[in-house]
């Protein structure tokens, strides 16, 4: 079975963990002077990396994406104690084997696994990572409510204070909202949405996208510069999206009647980043970059375009190939004195290829 990219990302993914543990494991072991089981640790550390990433990017990015917080905490937490164990008995198991020259079977049985850990030490370190298991389940779920690396962001203090920085924000929001709730119910309407910025994941995930904030139908995108314009990050989102869509176009028929379309406007330059409020804390954007964004977004509606970029980010993406870009002149935006150019963008090649 041929691999797509996604899945071979995923699994370099988890051999990178596998690696990252083994290394956490070696120098933990030299820290505290245990030379002695330094290869066993080593190798648990690689595996117990290696199966918890397979489990995190091949099953739990899918199964746990709508869970609930304390049912995924424990799912997790569950699994990765299985994966330890599992590991510990396996790495045991050839330890023993291989000393008394025996069978796996025999190993497990009349040489005794337990008695091997409480000899070895290793049963101070199975209990550490069992309990440290539950914790960084906390804290995974912990930083899904804030986004990819800003619960670091906030434990730091890195915007206690306004920082200017320069990012790529895109608007997107659903079209013919009102009469779809109407038709579909309050209900229905809200796991309508529910389903569609769940399918907003792929996409982010494979552009480096971080959502910013939802607000009704609408789904606030921001990418780093470096990011965003790597290898057309951005601008490939929005045809991620639709082709996620696409793929699940049966689905939305059946359930709801109706398949989600969109228009979205994209634009980019400086904004401050910030931390606001006490009683809820929160890292924000501000400035005018955002204004105009969502200004873009409303012109894409107006004029029945899927994308509408800014000529700043026109001129910022390199290369410009796999794209058709539309000169649709300069316009002024509502609430707005100075003009900007604006253009429509239309891919010319497969985009499902790049998502794979």
């Amino acid at each position: 079975m041929k691999l797509t990219g996604t899945q071979k990302n995923n699994l370099w993914q988890s051999t990178k963990l596998g690696i990252t543990a083994l290394l956490l494991s070696f120098v933990i072991n030299l820290f505290f002077k245990q030379h002695y089981i330094i290869v066993e640790t080593s190798i648990l550390g690689f595996t117990i990396g290696l199966l918890t990433g397979l489990f995190e990017y091949f099953i739990a990015q899918v199964k746990l994406r709508k869970q609930r917080f304390l049912v995924a905490v424990i799912y997790r937490s569950v699994v990765y104690s299985l994966i330890i164990l599992f590991s510990f008995t396996m790495l045991a198991t050839i330890k023993l084997s291989i000393v008394h020259q025996c069978t796996f079977v025999e190993a497990i049985g009349e040489k005794n696994i337990v008695g091997y850990s409480i000899e070895s030490g290793l049963y101070l370190l199975l209990l550490f990572l069992v309990l440290m298991s539950f914790f960084i389940n906390i804290l995974v779920q912990i930083s899904q409510l804030f986004g990819p690396g800003e619960l670091l962001n906030y434990v730091i203090g890195r915007y206690n204070k306004p920082v200017p920085e320069q990012r790529i924000f895109l608007f997107m929001d659903l079209d013919s909202s009102t009469s779809i709730a109407e038709k579909l119910g309050t209900e229905k309407y809200s796991s309508y949405l529910k389903d569609f910025f769940s399918d907003l994941t792929e996409p982010l995930i494979k552009t480096q996208g971080q959502v910013f904030q939802y607000v009704g139908d609408e789904a606030v995108v921001v990418w780093k510069l470096k990011e965003g314009l790597k290898n057309n990050n951005a601008i490939n989102f929005i045809f991620f999206v639709k082709e996620c869509i696409n793929k699940r176009r049966d689905y939305y028929l059946s359930e709801y009647g109706i398949v989600p379309e969109f228009k979205a406007g994209m634009h980019m330059g400086e904004t401050l980043i910030t931390e606001v409020g006490d009683i809820k804390k929160e890292i924000v954007y501000h400035g005018e970059l955002l204004n105009a964004t969502s200004r873009i977004r409303s012109e894409s509606k107006k004029r029945n375009q899927l994308l509408l970029i800014s000529e700043l980010l026109l001129n910022s993406i390199s290369p410009k190939n796999g794209f058709h870009f539309k000169d649709l002149g300069c316009t002024k935006l509502r609430g707005k004195d100075q003009m900007i150019k604006l253009f429509s963008v239309e891919p010319i090649e497969d985009i499902s290829l790049k998502l794979c």
